[in-house]
C-alpha cells in the first residue's frame, strides 16, 4: 500500500508504540480517569510541518518573545508544507480537562483534484492560552493531518510538550528602536512576467520605489533556513543625498508554477549605517500575493507546436530511478498539431545528474539526430529527409536520452529535467508557431536516486552550493556538537568523515553556481591563470586564487576544447609559495569532458594567502589556434559565510601559445629544513613527502591522527644532509584527515593529509 502522503516512514509504528507505553503508565490512568489523552512526551523534530514554536509576545524588533503574568500566553508555530495543496485549516485550544493545555493545528490536503506545484509553502498562526502565574508551565502541541477526499478523518496525528516560563515581573518594556515608517517606503515585491501563465517560470523580485536616498540593495534570496522567506537586505545611510538617481532591483527564482494564488512573506533587514551604534538594524515584513493562470493568460489561437516535451510518467512521479554511479534511458514525446519538417531544442539535466547520450527514437526512419553539449545539458536539432515529416499528434515518441547519476550522490535525491522545443520548421522551413501545454501540472521529468532520502542541503535553502560545503566542514572538529545537523552522513557509511564532504561535494561542484543576488563582488580576491609550461603537447597549468585568506571555500568551473584536449588533475599543494602546513582540503570533477569542476575547503589557518591547483592538459588531437583553457565562474565564500566574486574579469588561458619546459626537480642543496605538501593530496592508497636536510640529523616523521594520536611511524632515525622522498600507505587507516610531522634536533614542521576511502 501506498505510504500516506503526510506520515513520515515509521511514524504510525512509531506511535502505536508510544501510546501502548503511555498506556502502562500512572500518568494515563489519570488521564484516563479524566476522560482525556494525554500528549505523548517531548520528542525531537516530532512534527512534521512546524518547525518553530515561540511563546511568547515580542515587544520590538530585536527583543526576545516573554511571558508576562496576568495576560494571555501568546503561541504563534512557523513552518513549512511541501507545495500549496496542504494548509493549515486552523490553529486551536482543544477544549480538553487534561493535564496540560491542548494547542491543535489541523491540517489538510486537498491535492486528489488538484494539480499541485513543486514550491514550498510556508505558514504561520497564533492563539492564545490563558493568562498563568509566574514559573515554568507545559502546553501539548499536536499536529493532526487529514487527507482527502474524506477530510473529516484524522490520518496521522503527531505530538510534543512544550515548555514556557512566566516572569515574575515582565516591569517596563524595553523601549522598542524607533519604527521608522519611512523604511516601509523604500522597497517593493513584484514579479516578472507580471501576468505569469500556469507551467511560466516566475522571478520575485525586490525593487526600491524611485530612488530613496542613500539606499543599496545587498542581497535577496531564501535564505532563511528554518522558515523557507525570501530575507532582504537593505543599506541605509539617514541625513545623507545621493548623486545621482539609480533604481535598484534584486530578484530570486521561484521556478515554474501551476495556476493558483501564492502568498509571499518576505523579512527585511535594514542596516542602519553611520549611527554610533553599529548593530542599529530595522526590520519590518513585506508581504506579496499574485496570481498565475487565467485570467491574464492568452491563449495562442490556431494549431500550434507545444514547447514541452514529456516523459511517459507524470511528474510527480520518477520516470527514473538510479542507484549512485548508475544509469537509464528516459523516453521524450512531443505533441504537435503540426506535420514538421524540422525542430530544435534544449535539454537541461541538473546534478546530481547528467545526460550522457541522446539518440532518435528507434522506429523513425529518415530522421536525423545532431546534438551539442552545453552547460548542464545539450542542444540538439532534428531534421528529416525530403518528403518525410514528423507526424502531428498527442505524445509522440522522438528522442531516448541516457542519463547518469553521479558517484557518489546522495540517496533519496530527486530533480527535474527538462526538454524544451525552442523552433519547429514546416516542409518550406517556414516556422511553426510553439505554444505552452495546456495543463495546470509542471511539465518535467523527475530523475531519482535509489534509497533513503538524504540531503547535503545543510543550510536548507533548497540549493546545493558553497555555502553548503562551508558548513560541513565544520564538522570535522572532533569537539564539534552538531546542533546546526550539518554532518550529514553522506555515504551511508554509519559515521561522518571526509568522505561524506567529498561525496557532497561531487554533487556541489558541478552544481549552478549562487544566485547573482546573495554574490558579492570583492576587489581583494582574483582568479589567475599561469604559469603555463610545456610537457611535448601538453600543458601545465597553475590555477590560483589569490586573497584566500579572507576565504573558507572557493568552488571553480573551467572549460575547454572536450575533442581536442583532457583535463588530468594532480592535486598538489605548492610548498614554494606558503608555509609547509596546507590550510586547503582540495575537491575535483573531472569526469565531464569539457568542463573542469574544482575547489578547496579551508581546514587550517597559516596565513597563508594564495590557494594553487595544478592542472595537466593533454593533448588527444591536433590543436587548433583559438584553444583556451577558460575560467567560467568562480564562487568564493568568506569567512562570514558570505559568497564573492572577483571584481577583474576571470580569466582565460592560450593553450597552443608557446610555453617554456616545466621546470625539472633541481640539483641545488637544501639550505634549510623543510617538509614539502603531501602529493597527491587527497589521496586513496600511497601519498609522498620531500623531507630537505640541510645538515646530517636524526629525524622522526610521523602520522598523528585529529586527536594528536601517533597512528603511523614513517622514518626514525639518522639521515644524511640532502632531499629525500618518504612514502606513506594509508592500507587500513581509516579514511579522514591526518596530521604528518617531522621533528629535527627539536624543530617541528608539519603538514595536513587527507585519506579518502570508497570515495568512487
Amino acid at each position: 500500500m501506498t505510504p500516506h502522503p503526510l506520515a513520515r516512514a515509521g511514524r504510525i509504528a512509531w506511535l502505536a508504540t508510544l501510546l501502548l507505553i503511555l498506556a502502562c503508565s500512572p500518568a494515563f490512568a489519570v488521564a484516563a480517569a479524566q476522560d482525556t489523552v494525554p500528549p505523548p512526551p517531548p520528542a525531537r523534530d516530532s512534527l512534521l510541518y512546524i518547525r518553530d514554536v515561540i511563546v511568547g509576545r515580542v515587544e520590538c524588533p530585536v527583543c526576545p518573545p516573554r511571558v508576562c503574568p496576568d495576560q494571555p500566553v501568546l503561541v504563534t508555530v512557523r513552518g513549512q508544507f511541501p507545495n500549496a495543496c496542504y494548509r493549515l485549516r486552523s490553529l486551536s485550544v482543544a477544549p480538553n480537562r487534561g493535564l496540560f493545555p491542548m494547542v491543535v493545528a489541523d491540517v489538510v490536503f486537498v491535492g486528489c483534484s488538484n494539480d499541485c506545484s513543486i514550491l514550498p509553502v510556508g505558514f504561520e498562526a497564533s492563539v492564545e492560552l490563558p493568562s498563568e502565574v509566574p514559573g515554568d508551565h507545559q502546553f501539548a502541541l499536536r499536529e493532526q493531518a487529514r487527507l482527502c477526499p474524506d477530510t473529516t478523518v484524522v490520518s496521522s496525528d503527531l505530538g510534543r510538550l512544550v515548555t514556557y516560563n512566566v516572569l515574575p515581573d515582565c516591569g517596563t518594556p524595553p523601549p522598542p528602536i524607533p519604527p521608522d515608517s519611512l523604511v516601509r517606503t523604500f522597497v517593493r515585491l513584484a514579479i516578472s512576467p507580471e501576468h505569469p501563465c500556469a507551467g511560466d517560470s516566475v522571478t520575485l523580485q525586490l525593487l526600491t520605489n524611485g530612488c530613496p536616498p542613500c539606499v543599496h540593495l545587498k542581497s535577496f534570496g531564501t535564505i532563511d533556513a528554518d522558515t523557507g522567506s525570501y530575507v532582504g537586505v537593505i543599506e541605509w545611510t539617514p541625513q545623507c543625498l545621493n548623486i545621482r538617481c539609480a533604481p535598484e532591483s534584486l530578484a530570486a527564482s521561484l521556478g515554474r508554477l501551476a495556476q493558483g494564488s501564492f502568498h509571499v512573506i518576505a523579512p527585511m533587514i535594514v542596516h542602519v549605517l553611520g549611527t554610533p551604534n553599529p548593530d542599529s538594524t530595522i526590520t519590518f515584513v513585506l508581504p506579496f500575493e499574485f496570481q498565475v493562470g487565467p485570467p491574464g493568460c492568452v491563449v495562442q489561437p490556431g494549431p500550434c507546436v507545444v514547447r514541452e516535451m514529456e516523459s511517459n510518467v507524470p511528474s510527480a512521479q520518477c520516470a527514473l530511478t538510479l542507484p549512485p554511479g548508475g544509469s537509464g534511458d528516459v523516453p521524450l514525446y512531443y505533441s504537435s498539431e503540426l506535420a514538421m519538417a524540422g525542430v530544435q531544442g534544449v535539454i537541461e539535466v541538473p546534478p546530481p545528474f547528467a545526460l550522457r547520450d541522446l539518440r532518435v527514437a528507434n522506429g523513425l526512419t529518415g530522421v536525423h539526430l545532431s546534438r551539442q553539449r552545453a552547460v548542464g545539458g545539450w542542444r540538439w536539432l532534428v531534421f528529416t529527409d525530403p518528403g518525410v515529416t514528423l507526424a502531428p499528434g498527442p505524445h509522440q515518441h522522438l528522442l531516448d536520452a541516457t542519463i547518469g547519476a553521479y558517484s557518489p550522490s546522495p540517496a533519496g535525491t530527486s530533480a527535474f529535467m527538462t526538454a524544451t522545443i525552442t523552433l519547429a520548421a514546416g516542409t518550406d522551413g517556414e516556422a511553426l508557431p510553439l505554444c505552452n501545454r495546456e495543463t495546470l501540472a509542471i511539465v518535467a521529468v523527475r530523475l531519482c536516486i535509489s534509497g533513503e532520502p538524504g540531503t547535503c542541503d545543510v543550510n536548507h535553502d533548497g540549493r546545493l552550493d558553497v555555502r553548503d560545503l562551508v558548513r560541513m566542514a565544520a564538522c570535522l572538529r572532533h569537539d564539534l556538537v552538531d546542533t546546526t545537523r550539518a554532518c550529514v552522513d553522506c555515504d551511508s557509511s554509519g559515521v561522518f568523515d571526509i568522505n561524506d564532504i567529498y561525496c557532497c561535494a561531487v554533487n556541489i561542484l558541478r552544481g549552478s553556481p549562487v544566485p547573482p543576488d546573495s554574490v558579492h563582488q570583492d576587489g581583494g580576491v582574483a582568479v589567475g591563470l599561469g604559469p603555463v609550461w610545456a610537457s611535448g603537447d601538453d600543458r601545465i597549468v597553475h590555477v590560483h586564487v589569490s586573497g584566500a585568506n579572507a576565504l573558507s571555500a572557493a568552488m571553480l568551473r573551467l572549460d575547454y576544447p572536450a575533442d581536442r584536449w583532457r583535463a588530468d588533475i594532480r592535486i598538489t599543494l605548492d610548498a614554494t609559495t606558503r608555509p609547509v602546513d596546507v590550510d586547503w582540503y582540495p575537491l575535483l570533477d573531472l569526469q565531464d569532458p569539457g568542463h573542469v569542476h574544482l575547489g578547496g575547503i579551508r581546514l587550517g589557518d597559516s596565513g597563508a594567502n594564495e590557494f594553487d591547483v595544478e592542472i595537466f592538459m593533454v593533448s588527444t588531437a591536433p590543436a587548433l589556434p583559438g584553444d583556451q583553457l577558460v575560467v567560467v565562474g568562480a564562487d568564493l565564500a568568506g569567512r562570514d559565510g558570505s559568497v564573492l566574486t572577483p571584481r577583474d574579469p576571470l580569466p582565460a588561458l592560450s593553450l597552443t601559445a608557446p610555453a617554456p619546459p616545466g621546470p625539472g626537480p633541481g640539483p641545488l642543496p637544501p639550505t634549510t629544513l623543510a617538509l614539502s605538501a603531501p602529493r597527491p593530496n587527497p589521496f586513496t592508497t600511497s601519498t609522498s613527502f620531500e623531507v630537505d636536510l640541510p645538515n646530517s640529523a636524526p629525524i622522526d616523521l610521523a602520522v598523528h591522527d585529529l586527536a594528536g594520536r601517533r597512528v603511523a611511524t614513517i622514518a626514525s632515525g639518522v639521515y644524511p644532509a640532502g632531499r629525500r622522498v618518504f612514502d606513506w600507505d594509508g592500507a587500513g587507516m581509516r579514511g579522514g584527515i591526518y596530521y604528518v610531522r617531522l621533528r629535527v634536533n627539536g624543530q617541528v614542521l608539519s603538514t595536513r593529509v587527507a585519506l579518502l576511502k570508497n570515495a568512487h
